[in-house]
């Protein structure tokens, strides 16, 4: 599983992804959205979030 940032209508949106085979071919498979990635970053700074979580996810996606 991984973190994935997609854009749609000006916004950009954070999902957990999982990857799999079948019939030979790789998928994807949206596992949980997480939501707006601004809205992560006021989640964040109201305490609502771990620094931990958050550093965790922001990490994840600058991988990328």
């Amino acid at each position: 599983m991984f973190l994935k940032i997609t854009k749609s209508k000006g916004y950009q949106y954070v999902r957990i992804v999982r990857s799999y085979w079948k019939d030979s071919k790789s998928r994807q498979e949206v596992v949980l959205n997480l939501g707006r990635l601004d809205i992560l970053k006021q989640r964040y700074a109201r305490g609502e979030i771990s620094k931990e979580e958050y550093q965790g996810m922001r990490a994840d996606l600058t991988d990328q």
